[in-house]
């Protein structure tokens, strides 16, 4: 692994305000290094004064933020956390690019797949059947 110097420091590449029905936020578009490193801020306030502002730290989920999978409640935590954060003096929701918590879309369907014929959602996800990614492979290690 490289180490990290002051010349890959993450950067905003996007800024915009953000109304919405949780409030009005800004939201920020911010790439790292690689393209795991990107991520979206999205902002109540200002995060310097008046506080400790509100965190929320998010997985992207196709299907539980988009299609409103039952599967799931990704969506009922990221519209609370937004709800809370619109209601208060400062916060942050960053929302990361790490679907099914870093597994990836196609392992996260196939692990619906593998659910369906039975296996629970633990089982599914640390299943020899998915793709291999870092996060497969700190889970099957811990099994």
């Amino acid at each position: 692994m490289k180490k990290r110097t002051a010349n890959h420091k993450p950067r905003v590449v996007a800024e915009a305000k953000l109304p919405s029905e949780f409030g009005a936020f800004r939201i920020y578009g911010i790439e790292g290094h690689g393209p795991n490193e990107s991520a979206v801020a999205v902002v109540r306030g200002s995060l310097n004064k008046g506080g400790i502002p509100l965190v929320r730290i998010h997985s992207q989920c196709l299907t539980g933020d988009v299609l409103a999978s039952q599967r799931c409640d990704c969506r009922a935590q990221l519209e609370y956390s937004l709800r809370r954060i619109g209601r208060a003096r400062s916060g942050v929701l960053l929302y990361l690019p790490q679907e099914g918590r870093g597994i990836g879309l196609m392992n996260k369907l196939m692990a619906y797949q593998l659910q369906d014929g039975g296996m629970d959602t633990v089982e599914a996800t640390a299943s020899s059947a998915l793709r291999p990614t870092p996060r497969l492979r700190v889970l099957r290690e811990r099994t």
